[in-house]
C-alpha cells in the first residue's frame, strides 16, 4: 500500500502540468524545468568566458610554459640517461622538446605597431611624446616576452660557425664544387646539401646566403679560383703551375653570376628529365618539383639536373620575375635572426634553376641541432659531452674518441705539426693502436712526408686514409710497413683531411716512424688566353702523379672570330673515376665536344678537337682513390686556329665540331698529314702505297670548299683530283705527304 500511495502522488503532481499544457497555459512553468533552463545558460554564459580567456590570456604565458616544459623534459632526459647501464648511441642526446612555436600574438602586435609608425604623420607636442613613450613601453614588454621564448632556443646549440633556424643548423661554404662533391662534403660534416620545403626555410637561406656572397668574388678573401685550390707544393715542384708558355697570361675564375645574381647548390635533383615531375633529395628522398620556388620559365631540364639556388637583391633588374617569392621578415625573426646586421637589411630574393651538376657552385649544408650539454658527433648525431673518451664508441663513427691524447687519439688542425710514433726516436710500445686525424682549411689539400720510417714488416703497419675525419667514410692511400725510404714519396691529396693510423702486435718493436704534414692550396684550373704559339696545360704535379679529390676548370678564350685548337699530347686518367669534359662554348651547358678518360690509345679518335666559337671550357674531376692508381695525368696543347700537323700511318679527320654543331664560318684551315718516317722508307720503292683520303661524310656549303694536295707545299704540289672506286665512297691518292686546305 506504500508502494501504491507514492505512485498516487507522483502523478498527482505530474497531472497539472500536462494539463496547464494541454490548455494552452505553457507561461506557468514548473520549478525543475526552470532549474534546467537557468544551468543551460550559465554553462554557455562559463564557456564563452573561458574561450575569451583562452584566446587572450594563453598567448602572453604560452613563452614561459613552453621554456619549462623543455627545461622539465631536458632534466628528465638527463636523470634517466644517468641512471641507465647500458648506453645507446642516441639516447643521451635528445632535443629536449620539438621546434619552437613563434608566439603569433607578438608577432601581430608588433607588425601592427610599425604599420602604425608608417600610417601615421608625424606630430609634436606632448600628444606625440605621450604616444611615443607609450609605443616604447609597450615595445619593451613585448621585448621581455620575446627574450622568455628564445629561452628554448639557449638549450639548442649548433656546432661552431653554423646559424640555428627552427632545429636545423645551416653552413653556407665558400668553396665551389660540383653538385656530388658539394654533398660528399655535407655527409663528411654529418649534414645534407640543404633541404627546403617551405617559405621560411627559403627565406632563411636567402638571407644566409645572400649575407655570405655580399663580398665582390663570392668569398671573404675576395679571390677565388675555379676550386678553391691553387698554390705550390713546397720543395716537390717550383711551381705548380699548369700552363708552360712565355706568352701565357692566367687570371682566377671569376663566378660565372653577376653581383646582383649569385646562386649556390641546394640538396635537389631532377630524374628522369621531370618526365615523372619528381625531385630526388640529397637525403634519398622523393618529392614533387611543385615544392619548388621556380624562377620564370623554370624548371628547364635542357639547362640541367640539378637543383640551384639564385638570390637577387630586391632592386636588381630581375626583381620583377617571380615576385611571389619576396622574402618578408617579421619583427621577431629579425630579433632572433644571427644574420642582423648592415648587409641583412637589405631584402634578397631567392628562386631556383636547374643547371649542369658539373658547374663549380657554392653549396649550404644542414644539419639536426643539439642540446646544451651534447657532443656533436661527425655523423650529426648528438651525445651526452660526459661520454667523451670514455673509451666507448658512443657516435657510432668513433668521433667521439677522435680528440682523446691519454688514448693514443690525436687530432690535429695546425700545418706543419710532428706525427710520429710513440717513444720515437726508442723503440714503440707493444700492441700500440694510435690515431692521428689532420685537418686543414676546407679550400686546401694537404701533403704528408715521412722522413724515417722502421716498423715490423707485414705484422706492424701504418695507414693512410683521405677524405674524411672518420674511418668509416675515408679512402685508403697507402697501407706502409717494414723499412721503407719514404723521403722521396709523398703523400699528396686534394682533400682537407687525413688520417695516419698504427697498428703493432706484441713481439718486436722498431724504432717506428716521423712524418710532417701541411695544408697549401692545390693550383687547377682558371681562364688562359689562347695564342698562334702553342701552349700546355697539364694537370696538377704532371709529370708526377696527380692528388685525388680535385676538380677544377679551365676556360681557354681566344680573339673575337679566331677558333681554338686543342690536341691531346698525353692521358693517363683512371679509367671512368677521373675524366675530362671539352665543351664548344665557355660554360657547361655548352655542346660537348669529348669526354675523356683511360689511356692515350682508346682517345686517338679525340686527339684534335676545334672549336667553332673563340672559347672553350675543360673539366677535370678525379676520385679519393686516383692516388693509388699511380696516373700521370694529362698533356694538353692548344693555339688559335684550325691548322693541323698529323703524322700518323692511318687516322680520323673531320672539319670542326663535327656531328657536335655546324663547321665556324670565314675560317681556312690547312691539315698537314704526313706518314711515320718508318712507314714512308718502306713504301719509297711504291708511290701507290702512299697515302689515300676516303671521304665518309661531305656535306659543305655552296660557297666553301676542301683542295686536297699532293706535297706540304702548295705552291709546288699537285692538286688531287677524287677519284670514285666501283660501289665506294669519294678518295683522293697522294705520296709518302699531302695536305687538305678547307674554307
Amino acid at each position: 500500500s506504500s508502494v501504491s500511495s507514492r505512485r498516487t502522488v507522483r502523478r498527482t503532481r505530474v497531472t497539472p502540468r500536462h494539463s496547464n499544457r494541454d490548455n494552452g497555459q505553457g507561461k506557468n512553468r514548473g520549478p525543475d524545468q526552470a532549474s534546467a533552463i537557468h544551468s543551460s545558460v550559465l554553462c554557455v554564459l562559463f564557456t564563452l568566458i573561458y574561450l575569451t580567456l583562452s584566446i587572450l590570456i594563453i598567448p602572453l604565458i604560452w613563452p614561459s610554459l613552453t621554456t619549462n616544459a623543455s627545461a622539465y623534459q631536458l632534466g628528465s632526459s638527463r636523470s634517466s640517461s644517468a641512471s641507465q647501464q647500458h648506453r645507446s648511441v642516441g639516447n643521451g642526446g635528445g632535443l629536449g622538446s620539438g621546434p619552437q612555436s613563434p608566439n603569433p600574438f607578438l608577432i601581430y602586435q608588433q607588425q601592427q605597431q610599425k604599420n602604425q609608425a608608417r600610417t601615421l604623420p608625424s606630430a609634436s607636442g606632448p600628444r606625440a611624446a605621450a604616444r611615443t613613450t607609450h609605443q616604447e613601453s609597450q615595445q619593451q614588454q613585448h621585448q621581455h616576452g620575446a627574450q622568455g621564448a628564445r629561452g628554448q632556443e639557449s638549450l639548442l646549440v649548433c656546432p661552431e660557425g653554423w646559424q640555428q633556424h627552427s632545429t636545423q643548423c645551416y653552413k653556407f661554404f665558400h668553396q665551389r664544387h660540383s653538385w656530388q662533391r658539394a654533398r660528399d662534403i655535407c655527409e663528411r660534416h654529418g649534414a645534407q646539401l640543404a633541404l627546403v620545403y617551405d617559405y621560411q626555410q627559403n627565406n632563411f637561406t636567402g638571407q644566409l646566403a645572400g649575407s655570405s656572397l655580399s663580398s665582390p668574388n663570392g668569398s671573404p678573401s675576395g679571390s677565388e679560383t675555379a676550386t678553391g685550390m691553387g698554390g705550390v707544393y713546397g720543395n716537390m715542384k717550383p711551381s705548380l703551375a699548369s700552363v708552360h708558355s712565355g706568352q701565357f697570361s692566367h687570371t682566377p675564375q671569376q663566378p660565372l653570376y653577376a653581383s646582383d645574381e649569385r646562386s649556390y647548390w641546394i640538396g635537389f635533383r631532377a630524374i628522369d628529365r621531370l618526365e615523372t615531375n619528381t625531385l630526388e633529395s640529397a637525403a634519398n628522398t622523393f618529392v614533387s618539383k611543385y615544392v619548388g620556388f621556380w624562377d620564370y620559365d623554370e624548371p628547364r631540364v635542357t639547362q640541367g639536373e640539378c637543383v640551384r639556388a639564385i638570390v637577387r637583391h630586391e632592386s636588381g633588374p630581375m626583381s620583377s620575375f617571380a615576385s611571389s617569392y619576396r622574402l618578408i621578415q617579421t619583427g621577431q625573426q629579425q630579433q632572433q635572426s644571427p644574420l642582423n646586421g648592415p648587409q641583412s637589411q637589405q631584402q634578397h630574393q631567392q628562386v631556383w634553376q636547374l643547371a649542369k651538376c658539373e658547374d663549380l657552385l657554392p653549396f649550404v649544408c644542414q644539419r639536426q641541432v643539439c642540446s646544451s650539454n651534447s657532443f656533436h658527433c661527425s655523423n650529426g648525431r648528438c651525445i651526452n659531452a660526459a661520454w667523451k673518451c670514455d673509451g666507448h664508441n658512443d657516435c657510432g663513427d668513433d668521433s667521439d674518441e677522435m680528440d682523446c691524447p691519454r688514448r693514443c687519439r690525436f687530432y690535429m688542425a695546425s700545418s706543419g705539426d710532428k706525427v710520429q710514433s710513440i717513444n720515437y726516436p726508442q723503440r714503440y710500445e707493444p700492441n700500440s693502436d694510435c690515431k692521428w686525424t689532420l685537418e686543414g682549411p676546407l679550400d686546401a689539400g694537404m701533403m704528408l712526408q715521412f722522413y724515417e720510417f722502421d716498423t715490423e714488416k707485414n705484422h706492424d703497419q701504418v695507414q693512410v686514409l683521405t677524405g674524411a675525419r672518420t674511418e668509416d667514410k675515408a679512402f685508403n692511400l697507402a697501407t706502409l710497413s717494414g723499412q721503407l725510404n719514404l723521403t722521396s714519396r709523398p703523400f699528396v691529396s686534394g682533400s682537407n683531411l687525413m688520417i695516419v693510423k698504427f697498428k703493432s702486435d706484441s713481439l718486436v718493436e722498431k724504432r717506428g716512424f716521423r712524418a710532417s704534414w701541411k695544408t697549401e692550396p692545390i693550383e687547377c684550373g682558371g681562364e688562359l688566353f689562347a695564342h698562334p704559339s702553342a701552349q700546355l696545360i697539364t694537370s696538377p704535379l704532371y709529370p708526377d702523379h696527380y692528388p685525388g679529390a680535385i676538380e677544377c676548370v679551365y676556360r681557354l678564350v681566344a680573339p673575337p672570330g679566331k677558333v681554338i685548337n686543342l690536341e691531346l699530347v698525353e692521358l693517363d686518367l683512371a679509367d671512368k673515376r677521373d675524366y675530362l669534359l671539352v665543351r664548344d662554348g665557355a660554360q657547361s651547358a655548352d655542346p660537348l665536344l669529348a669526354s675523356l678518360t683511360g689511356q692515350l690509345k682508346r682517345n686517338e679518335d679525340k686527339k684534335y678537337l676545334t672549336s667553332t666559337t673563340n672559347k672553350l671550357y675543360i673539366y677535370f674531376k678525379t676520385d679519393h682513390s686516383a692516388y693509388d692508381e699511380q696516373r700521370r695525368g694529362f698533356a694538353l696543347r692548344f693555339r688559335t686556329g684550325c691548322d693541323l700537323n698529323l703524322v700518323a700511318a692511318n687516322g680520323t679527320l673531320t672539319s670542326p665540331a663535327y656531328q657536335v654543331a655546324r663547321y665556324p664560318l670565314n675560317q681556312q684551315c690547312v691539315y698537314r698529314i704526313s706518314r711515320p718516317e718508318s712507314a714512308a722508307t718502306t713504301t719509297s720503292t711504291n708511290n701507290s702505297q702512299g697515302l689515300t683520303l676516303r671521304f665518309d661524310d661531305f656535306d659543305l656549303g655552296a660557297d666553301d670548299q676542301l683542295v686536297a694536295y699532293d706535297g706540304h707545299d702548295q705552291a709546288t704540289a699537285q692538286r688531287l683530283q677524287p677519284v670514285r672506286p666501283p660501289g665506294g665512297s669519294v678518295s683522293a691518292k697522294a705520296g709518302a705527304g699531302a695536305f687538305a686546305k678547307s674554307t
